[in-house]
């Protein structure tokens, strides 16, 4: 059982990332934080979704749609997500600017 730091990423700015796959067959109970290290206003989004390509993502599998980080050291933060054991899952963020990090921490079963 994986528990701990899942995944993290900073990805380029308007760049769909997968952060985390939950494995097939497991259960993840997870949370997502996204910090904003750049002095410029971003918008985030973020997916739990059973689309291994990010084309395929659906409006109805957004956990955040163009949150707003204002300057540096703003955050957000969404726990208690919790994923079935159907096919996985895939974690996608995405950032309007860069120097945006983004973790993935919980555990599986």
């Amino acid at each position: 059982m994986a528990s701990g730091f899942l995944g993290k990423s900073n990805p380029a700015a308007a760049t769909w990332t997968n952060i985390y796959t939950v494995p097939t067959s497991k259960v993840a109970s997870i949370s997502i934080n996204a910090c904003n290290q750049s002095t410029t206003t971003a918008n985030v989004d973020v997916v739990i979704s059973t689309a291994s390509a990010s084309g395929s993502i659906v409006a109805s599998e957004y956990v955040e749609y163009a949150a707003v980080l204002t300057g540096v050291g703003s955050t957000l933060e969404r726990t208690g997500l919790v994923t079935d054991a159907t096919n996985g899952k895939y974690v996608w963020v995405r950032s309007s600017t860069a120097n945006v990090s983004f973790t993935v921490y919980g555990y599986e079963e």
